[in-house]
């Protein structure tokens, strides 16, 4: 299979860019709840550790405010909440699925004043360790 490498001419040609990346993706939005309800069972089914959702607003003048069909603030507002929700939620029950387990950690930062390590495990869990002189650095 052909890989394909995209990516966006920023400084003479990004309208043309944008044009071409959305014609890609034409149903790219969630308009409707029934879409909507299928990312919150996708999230369930998937149990996404991380995600970055942002609620999606066109600034003026650009390509983006000229589409129609935009959603209401207040609908993004609540489906923000209810899809941040449930991803705090998973990520609380796999957190306590680590309790106990033995990770190496990457520390990247000690605490001048208390001498707290923090660092993350192989699968990026954020981890704080109290200050332990038996631990050599």
């Amino acid at each position: 299979m052909q890989k394909i490498t995209p990516f966006l001419w920023y400084d003479t040609q990004a309208l043309e860019a944008a044009k071409f990346y959305t014609s890609i993706f034409p149903n790219s939005q969630i308009h409707g709840e029934e879409q909507f309800e299928n990312t919150m069972r996708a999230f369930l089914e998937c149990q996404f550790d991380y995600a970055y959702i942002a609620r999606y607003s066109p600034r003026r003048e650009t390509y983006a405010a000229k589409m129609l069909g935009h959603i209401p603030a207040e609908i993004k507002a609540q489906r923000w909440d209810r899809l941040n929700s449930l991803m705090f939620e998973i990520i609380q029950n796999r957190n306590e699925m680590m309790i106990g387990r033995e990770e190496v950690i990457l520390v990247s930062k000690i605490d001048e004043e208390d001498g707290t390590l923090s660092g993350r495990t192989r699968n990026f869990r954020e981890v704080f360790l109290p200050k332990d002189e038996t631990i050599k650095l």
